[in-house]
């Protein structure tokens, strides 16, 4: 008997609301970001994009990590420039992270450490030791961050593409309580993005698939809820998200 079609992803013309996340990409072999409907120059290929509040205007910029250096490179409006603040913290191995880890209002770095499986979090955009250390994750695991539970800060996650498993932290600069979230759809080959999609005040991990040319982006954390599906954007570049 032949089997039931599998059912297509539900593709719809989605209108973020006023103070909902939006999504982009950045080119990393050519510097080049593609914001909504901005398009700019900032950095240098193989610059790891990373975008958050820097200056708590309410809305979010882009920056870099550069691993081939260490440094971070952050700018305050979504425009060509130079870094309106750079400064060194990490080691070349170290994959970043940003969040409001303390909620003061200012989102600021993190790195996680792949070797250590260790967060190293810093509640300044400064040069200077985390203020915030943690083990958390093993090997293969990718960092993510956001508030999760509309909780006025932001905390750590991982994805496990061995399992494909979300584990998702509450702590205020801590690991605090972990929740395990399995099967959340994320295929090989995605690419993940967190945000609030939905001005809910809670983030969720969508993710790109460049097979489809569009964003998954799920509006809760709720077991089997079904993303909205967002066209946008060209395989080969790295998701992001932000207050546009």
């Amino acid at each position: 008997e032949p089997s039931a079609p599998v059912e297509a992803a539900r593709e719809v013309t989605y209108e973020f609301p006023e103070g909902a996340d939006r999504v982009g990409q950045h080119d990393s072999q050519r510097g080049r970001w593609r914001l909504a409907d901005s398009q700019f120059y900032f950095g240098i290929p193989l610059d790891v994009p990373v975008v958050c509040d820097w200056d708590a205007d309410g809305g979010s910029s882009v920056g870099l990590y550069r691993p081939s250096s260490g440094f971070v490179h952050l700018r305050n409006s979504n425009t060509f420039g130079v870094a309106d603040t750079d400064f060194f913290y990490g080691i070349k191995e170290d994959l970043p992270v940003c969040g409001d880890w303390n909620g003061d209002g200012t989102e600021t770095i993190g790195v996680y450490r792949p070797s250590e499986s260790r967060f190293y979090l810093r509640n300044s955009n400064t040069l200077g030791f985390a203020d915030v250390v943690f083990e958390f994750g093993r090997s293969g695991d990718v960092p993510i961050a956001g508030d999760w539970y509309a909780a006025g800060h932001d905390s750590v996650g991982l994805y496990r593409p061995s399992t494909g498993t979300l584990y998702l932290a509450d702590g205020r600069e801590a690991l605090g309580n972990v929740v395990a979230l399995p099967d959340v759809g994320i295929e090989v080959g995605d690419e993940l993005v967190v945000g609030d999609w939905n001005a809910d005040g809670a983030d969720t991990v969508g993710f790109y698939r460049p097979s489809g040319r569009a964003f998954h982006l799920p509006l809760s954390l709720e077991p089997g809820a079904d993303p909205v599906v967002v066209p946008f954007g060209s395989p080969g570049l790295m998701p992001v998200a932000g207050l546009w």
